[in-house]
């Protein structure tokens, strides 16, 4: 038998190889085939840092706080010197209140004629050492009156009050108002209606203060308000602004602060007042 060429065997060896080679894939092709198989784009991932790091990381941010602040603070002060300087001795005020508080009352009624007679248990009188407490109040608001000129002294109605007022009224030959809604934020008025108890008449109180012998210019005004702070809203009204004087409870100020909500008022103690 004739040998067998090896042209067949050559053949076979081409096809083998042909077959091994693969075409090299597009960019197009690349980004295609990820985009089928993944539907995202592919993203470079962060490289982990390691734990040292960290304390760099913290110190950044506190940085970029600070770095903050500072920014905000400039802004507010570029501001501040934008508004113009006022001095608060220029500003022209409407009107103000100078708050005086009764001075010491009997606590039973055998220290007090008076008090027994009207058999009010809520509106007691000023003791001796109360008159002379008024007296010395008086003195200490001398200066006051020639550098703030009160037009005159509102009081709460009820007798301890208008002792107080009057006492002070004479040194400062100021006429007395009575206001009713001074009064009733004592604690034995608190839940009731002022306006509608019974208190001292205005010729008792007259009397009884010695108002024709002093010359004090005691006076009622109609007033339905009821909180202190109305009240006095309502009196400074009446004044037209002027200044005045006003006699009141322990509570009168504690409402006030608290109508008021003003700083001070977390400031102040109850005991202090």
């Amino acid at each position: 038998m004739p040998p067998l060429s090896s042209a067949g065997g050559e053949k076979r060896k081409e096809k083998k190889a042909k077959g091994s080679k693969k075409k090299a894939p597009n960019k197009g092709d690349e980004k295609s085939s990820n985009v089928v198989a993944t539907g995202k784009k592919n993203r470079k991932k962060k490289p982990i840092k390691p734990a040292d790091d960290k304390q760099q990381q913290q110190q950044q941010k506190q940085q970029k706080k600070s770095k903050r602040k500072k920014s905000k603070q400039n802004q507010l002060n570029q501001l501040n010197q934008l508004k113009p300087k006022v001095n608060v001795d220029d500003v022209k005020v409407a009107c103000k209140v100078f708050i005086l508080r009764h001075a010491e009352r009997c606590e039973n009624m055998d220290e007090s004629e008076f008090w027994k007679k009207t058999e009010r248990v809520f509106d007691p009188t000023i003791t001796e050492k109360g008159a002379t407490q008024a007296s010395v109040a008086a003195t200490h608001l001398l200066p006051l009156q020639k550098e703030h000129k009160f037009s005159c002294i509102y009081t709460s109605p009820l007798v301890r009050c208008v002792e107080t007022a009057c006492i002070v009224a004479k040194e400062l030959n100021l006429p007395v108002r009575i206001i009713n809604g001074l009064g009733g934020c004592t604690r034995a008025l608190r839940n009731k209606d002022i306006n509608h108890m019974e208190l001292g008449t205005l010729k008792e109180l007259q009397e009884h203060c010695n108002c024709d012998e002093t010359g004090v210019q005691l006076t009622r005004v109609d007033s339905q308000e009821g909180t202190p702070f109305e009240s006095i809203l309502d009196a400074v009204t009446m004044e037209l602004g002027h200044n005045v004087l006003v006699c009141g409870h322990r509570e009168t100020v504690r409402q006030l602060l608290v109508d008021t909500e003003d700083e001070p008022s977390a400031k102040v103690s109850r005991k202090q007042i």
